[in-house]
């Protein structure tokens, strides 16, 4: 367990570390924006890899016994994330990182209209749902750390973006869109429009999910969806 939390507290640390000035800055001065964002890449894989071996190796220790309704909260929250997850690594988003020039307008379209964050809250999502299902010290300790990660520093993240834009640009940017998902929809300050997302996405994101539910999260997990 004790590899568990080290492989876990230094994937925390070195995310923010990397992410935040001083540090950033100089990197990106020594390497270039691109060049900086592979190592960021590369490193977060290693240490993914560094945490599966751990959680291999930890032993098993149940911290609680999850009722049998708990089961549903990964069934139904899996669609919404997987969505988030491929609208936002597909669609434009001018808050990404090196978002392209022709985003600058800052429109909130597709995605966009549900949450402004939709990588965060797809990663956030899809941990905080197994963390309902999930009886495994090492494993929920796992899925915390993620969520944690996605969700506790959205604030910080849309600091940043405020500083960058300015003040005047980010709050007509917020005024249309949110962070938390659905609150600009439900208050009439978005309005989704299915097109804008399109049906390569969506069916790409059920299809991923059908297939999860098909055998491929027992293959790739040896815990069945259901």
């Amino acid at each position: 367990m004790g590899q568990v939390l080290l492989a876990l507290a230094l994937f925390l640390a070195t995310h923010v570390a990397l992410a935040e000035r001083p540090l950033r800055g100089v990197l990106v001065r020594v390497l270039g924006e691109k060049p900086y964002l592979w190592v960021y890449g590369a490193l977060a894989i290693l240490q993914l890899l560094w945490i599966g071996r751990a959680l291999e190796a930890a032993p098993a220790l149940a911290y609680w016994h999850p009722p049998s309704w708990t089961r549903a909260v990964p069934l139904l929250v899996m669609p919404v994330a997987l969505l988030l997850l491929v609208c936002g690594f597909t669609q434009n988003n001018p808050t990404a990182t090196m978002a392209p020039a022709r985003v600058a307008r800052r429109e909130v379209v597709g995605v966009l209209a549900i949450t402004r964050n939709p990588v965060m809250w797809g990663l956030g999502l899809w941990s905080l749902a197994h963390l309902a299902v999930v009886s495994d010290a090492a494993e929920a300790l796992r899925f915390l750390c993620f969520a944690v990660l996605a969700l506790a520093f959205l604030p910080r993240i849309e600091a940043k973006q405020r500083a960058k834009w300015g003040a005047a640009a980010w709050a007509d940017f917020a005024a249309r869109s949110s962070n938390l998902p659905f609150l600009a929809l439900l208050q009439g300050r978005a309005h989704l429009r299915w097109a804008e997302i399109g049906w390569a996405r969506s069916g790409a994101a059920l299809l991923f999910y059908l297939g999860m539910i098909a055998g491929g999260h027992e293959k790739l997990t040896g815990v069945a969806a259901w």
